[in-house]
């Protein structure tokens, strides 16, 4: 009598949990497990962080009159939830300077003799502050 070596198949009366316990190791599904919580660790952070992002206290130059000047600050740095931190700069070539060596993110420049407003198209980003 020979013995066979080959596989006989599954075994129909282990089932299909016993199949699984031979195909998947305990270290398997400890990996899996602690990856998937993981995951859902730095979901919840992002989430939390920024699920309601708000400015606070961004730099931004003020050229304005003298006169008018220190009312313009004050409001500015009055605004709920101290989104702005307004300081008041002599010139506009002296606003310019501050946002081009990124000392502040915005330049407002007030002119009480105006009679219309008037906006810059220009913007500036994290990587290369511009005003036209």
């Amino acid at each position: 009598m020979t013995e066979s070596t080959e596989d006989p198949g599954p075994n129909p009366e282990r089932g299909l949990v016993g199949e699984f316990r031979d195909a998947v190791t305990v270290r398997a599904v400890v990996l899996v497990v602690g990856v998937a919580v993981l995951q859902l660790g730095f979901i919840a952070s992002y989430v939390g962080a920024f699920h309601r992002p708000v400015p606070h206290r961004l730099p931004l130059a003020v050229v304005a009159p003298p006169d008018v000047s220190g009312k313009v600050v004050a409001e500015l740095n009055a605004v709920p939830g101290t989104p702005l931190q307004a300081t008041a700069v002599a010139s506009t070539e002296a606003g310019t300077s501050e946002l081009l060596h990124r000392n502040v993110y915005g330049v407002l420049v007030v002119d009480t003799r105006a009679t219309s407003d008037s906006r810059s198209p220009g913007t500036a980003t994290a990587s290369r502050p511009s005003m036209w």
